[in-house]
């Protein structure tokens, strides 16, 4: 089971009352098919920055949190200089989510914890 956040503070009050010491920071990239794709048929790409953490919960049932936050969305027809912004954002915020989260938890490594 997953648990999604989009508010940071709400996570990590979450994840100190479980007890998680390590989580995850990193960020990603997805293609999205538009929601009418008959007049928009080209994909577009969402960059989001995911804070990931494994957290036991009762019966030993393997729960996943996972905060979101979305950076920016562009198509396909957006120019290099305009993605290139777009990776340069969420690589910083992947940053400072990184520093601001090493003050609260032991561990804040890369990569994803996967369901």
């Amino acid at each position: 089971m997953k648990i999604t956040f989009t508010d940071l503070n709400d996570m990590i009050r979450e994840l100190k009352e479980k007890g998680v010491h390590e989580i995850r920071v990193n960020e990603a990239i997805r293609d999205v098919q538009a929601m009418i794709p008959d007049e928009y048929p080209l994909p577009i790409k969402t960059f989001s920055v995911y804070v990931t953490a494994n957290v036991n919960g009762e019966w030993e049932d393997d729960l996943v949190a996972e905060y979101v936050e979305h950076v920016g969305c562009v198509d396909e027809l957006a120019s290099d200089d305009v993605l290139q912004d777009l990776h340069v954002r969420t690589g910083s915020k992947v940053d400072v989510l990184r520093e601001l989260l090493a003050g609260e938890f032991l561990m804040v490594g890369s990569g994803r914890f996967e369901e």
